[in-house]
């Protein structure tokens, strides 16, 4: 849990400064600390976020090889319930000429 507010201010004082107003006031050192805290942060989400990309992206690629498969898939039973429909139809009528 961070003790500073997201928007807080660092201000560089002289040593020994007595502060005017209550707040939390840290070292040049602590300024460093958060500073290279806040950039490995940063690095890490955009590590997260490009391996988000890269996700979305095989996903969306498997989504529509899978969408086209589907369809192909659908028209051939379309094509050969319509030839099954022609074959019984044959039948019938050779049954009835019989």
């Amino acid at each position: 849990m961070m003790s500073s507010p997201c928007g807080a201010e660092w201000k560089l004082v002289p040593r020994n400064w007595t502060a005017t107003e209550p707040g939390y006031f840290g070292s040049l050192a602590d300024g460093r600390d958060t500073l290279m805290m806040a950039q490995a942060y940063r690095q890490v989400g955009e590590k997260w976020r490009a391996a988000y990309e890269e996700q979305r992206a095989e996903f969306i690629g498997v989504t529509e090889t899978l969408t086209e498969r589907l369809t192909a898939l659908e028209r051939r039973i379309g094509e050969e319930r319509k030839a099954w429909r022609a074959e019984a139809a044959r039948g019938r009528w050779k049954s009835a000429q019989g």
